[in-house]
Formats: C-alpha cells, sequence, structure tokens
C-alpha cells in the first residue's frame, strides 16, 4: 500500500509539483506529521501495536503523555509568518519545507499506522515519520492573530483533537482556537440521504465490489458540490450570518 500511495503521489505532484507549490504567490503549504520515537518508531506489526496502546493509556489522563513516543513536525514555506510558530500544546518542531523533503513530507502525512509503513524524510533528522493526524487528527491548533475568518472545511460538526481521542467524547475542541475560524461540515440529515447513511471511508475498499463504491462515491461527490453551490449563494447574497452556529 505504501508503494501506490508513492505512486499516486507521483502521479498528482507530476514533475515539477515542487516547483509549483514552493513558488506560489500567495498561498503556503504547511503539512503536518508525527515523528515517532521507541516502540511506534517499529514498523514490526506488534511492537508498534504495543507503542501506540500505551500511547492511548496515556492519552486517557493527559493528550501531553503523548510527547514521551512522539513529536509533531510541521513542514511549511511560510518562514516566521507561519501562524502555528508559538504551539507549546506537545513538542513541535518547525522546518521549511523544501525540493527535497516536500514529497516525503507529504507521504508520511497520510502514512497511517498499521497500515502504512513510516517514512524518512531527507534532512528532517533522524527518526519514522508518519500520519500527522495521530497527534491532529483534526487539527485543534491556535491559528494566530488576524482579522480575516479562517475556513475550516470538515465533515463533522465537531473537531476531535487527537487519533487516540475518536471514542473519547469529553475530549472534543472547545472554542478557544476557533474564535475567528468558519467550520463548514455537512448537516446530520444530509449525511442520513448518503449512500449508507455514512462518509465514505477507507473500509469501502474491503466491504464494497468496485461498481458499488464508485456509484456510492460519486453520488457523495454531486452532494459536496450542491454543498459548495449552496455556500456560494449565501456569500453572494449576504445571508452567510443566517446560518451560522457556536462550536
Amino acid at each position: 500500500m505504501s508503494t501506490t500511495s508513492r505512486s499516486i503521489l507521483d502521479a498528482l505532484l507530476g514533475p515539477d509539483g515542487e516547483e509549483q507549490i514552493l513558488s506560489h504567490p500567495w498561498a503556503r503549504l504547511h503539512v503536518l506529521t508525527t515523528r515517532c520515537r521507541g516502540l511506534t518508531a517499529s514498523d514490526q506489526p506488534q511492537v508498534q501495536m504495543l507503542g501506540l496502546a500505551l500511547g492511548a493509556l496515556g492519552n486517557l489522563v493527559s493528550r501531553r503523555t503523548l510527547g514521551l513516543q512522539m513529536e509533531r513536525v510541521i513542514f511549511h514555506g511560510a518562514g516566521d509568518t507561519s501562524p502555528f510558530t508559538g504551539l507549546s500544546d506537545l513538542p513541535s518542531v518547525h522546518l521549511p519545507l523544501t525540493r527535497e523533503n516536500l514529497r516525503p513530507a507529504l507521504l508520511a502525512s497520510g502514512s497511517i499506522p498499521l497500515v502504512l509503513s513510516g517514512v524518512s524524510i531527507p534532512g528532517a533528522g533522524s527518526g519514522v515519520y508518519r500520519d500527522g493526524g495521530v497527534l491532529d487528527y483534526h487539527p485543534d491548533l491556535e491559528f494566530g492573530p488576524g482579522e480575516g475568518l479562517v475556513l475550516y472545511p470538515h465533515f463533522y460538526p465537531y473537531v476531535v483533537p487527537g487519533w487516540f481521542d475518536k471514542s473519547l467524547r469529553w475530549r472534543r475542541a472547545g472554542p478557544a482556537n476557533f474564535r475567528r475560524a468558519l467550520l463548514i461540515s455537512p448537516s446530520p440529515e444530509l449525511v442520513a440521504r448518503l449512500p449508507y447513511g455514512k462518509i465514505p471511508d477507507r473500509e469501502d475498499f474491503v466491504r464494497l465490489p468496485d461498481a458499488e463504491r464508485l456509484r456510492a462515491w460519486r453520488q457523495v461527490l454531486a452532494e459536496g458540490q450542491r454543498m459548495g453551490d449552496e455556500l456560494r449563494e449565501l456569500l453572494a447574497s449576504g445571508r452567510l450570518a443566517e446560518h451560522i452556529r457556536p462550536l
């Protein structure tokens, strides 16, 4: 699966994707990864699973215990203007995106533990890099000062800070980091209308025949397009504020 992921990434970026991203006139990409140490750095499933289990137990007490085995590493091209340079909730390192590390950083950012292999990133220091979602499942980060809004497209009307928090209903993000964020998500009614009443996920590759999976995913894409059209209409008519609710 790691080889397939690498091939998909290569096809997406093409021969000059790094240059296009790094030289963009205004967009500054941030790639969140998790540098793993100790047992979680192993690609032996039993050893890695033990490390993750220990991480989950510590996380029950406090998210900060995850720093014993993991470190947030953010690769970005924003320099000192990155809104995330002051993060202190977990051990965090900020490294510049370069032509040499952009592809492996992107690959690492989606390398799910126990599913895909860990990634080594040139020039980033020793360690095994995995999915940034382990620490920041739905990023609950301070977006920094500013007068504008931060657009946060999402698939839930709530934010789960870390991968280990998925089953912890009391560990959901509060409003502190979302003071100027606009979170946009499908309503429960829309999700109920989707095939099988859910957002598509990777389990569909296992439990659905290809033709049925593609048909369901295309229907979801059409619903997403309809959501986009509705948002465009609300913006154009000036009625967006009527539909905003506090987090």
